[in-house]
């Protein structure tokens, strides 16, 4: 292929997994909360708001990304996984 080409260069976008922010929440890094907050907050809070109104769900949820950030080291793989989206997803729609 010619120096001069001009096709524009594909970069490759890896999303990282809840395990991968999990463990990066362990190391220390805090902005990996973020995604999983994006992923799942909505989510909890709907189905938390059924049963409890939605200012007390508001509440819970960010209890639960609280502890998620706390105890982000005690995470074990060989326990338990977290749902893949469409699974997380079709819960929410049942």
């Amino acid at each position: 292929m010619p120096s001069s080409c001009t096709s524009p260069v594909r970069l490759l976008h890896h999303t990282p997994t809840d395990e991968d922010l999990v463990h990066q929440l362990a190391e220390g890094q805090c902005e990996s909360l973020a995604p999983l907050h994006d992923r799942y907050a909505t989510l909890l809070c709907n189905l938390a708001a059924r049963q409890l109104g939605r200012s007390t769900a508001e509440e819970v949820v960010q209890d639960v990304f609280t502890t998620v950030w706390q105890h982000a080291r005690s995470f074990d793989p060989e326990r338990g996984n977290f749902p893949s989206d469409e699974s997380a997803g079709g819960a929410a729609r049942s």
